[in-house]
């Protein structure tokens, strides 16, 4: 994929989806992605979809790869195993596939998880993928979700292996940043 600028979505479903919830999807299928991009581009790369819905159930057990290539700059980046964002509920999912994102250099935020980027309420979920990630960059990463307000009944197996010269990380085995 080459961006110059504006905005790099993929996903193992559907990459928006609006209207009513998103129950019992899958994605079994592995996504790789080989981007070169500039300091405008936001990139995201998902096992599910990027919403804003409730998600019920649902499961990515694809490995989910990202490389930059030639030293790129990148504009904000997400990778996660289920979805983007969730304003509503994260019931019962779970990622198993592996997460790997290299060479990252991001101008803004960065938010990487197993299940969820951010989620309002992450409840039942969990992640058993390993999540690698290195570059340079600030932002969020967590075994389950990267950012959320309300967190229960949920687990990480995955190891994080983190290599990054960044200025502000929030790293958690469940969530990177709780703000509930």
């Amino acid at each position: 994929v080459t961006a110059p600028s504006g905005e790099i979505e993929i996903a193992g479903i559907s990459t928006f989806v609006t209207g009513g919830p998103i129950k019992s999807c899958r994605n079994y299928g592995d996504i790789t992605v080989n981007a070169k991009t500039d300091a405008y581009t936001k990139v995201s790369v998902l096992g599910i979809a990027s919403s804003l819905n409730k998600f019920t159930s649902c499961r990515n057990t694809g490995d989910l790869m990202v490389t930059f290539l030639d030293g790129c700059k990148v504009g904000g980046f997400t990778i996660a195993g289920i979805a983007d964002n969730s304003d509503e509920t994260m019931t019962s999912c779970y990622n198993t596939g592996k997460i790997t994102a290299k060479d990252v250099k991001s101008s803004r935020g960065v938010s990487i998880a197993g299940v969820v980027a951010e989620g309002a309420t992450v409840n039942k979920c969990y992640n058993k993928g390993t999540i690698t990630l290195n570059g340079t960059m600030e932002g969020n990463i967590g075994g389950v979700a990267a950012l959320a307000a309300n967190t229960t009944k949920s687990y990480n197996k995955g190891k994080i292996n983190v290599t990054a010269d960044s200025g502000n990380m929030a790293i958690g085995g469940v969530v990177g940043y709780s703000y509930g």
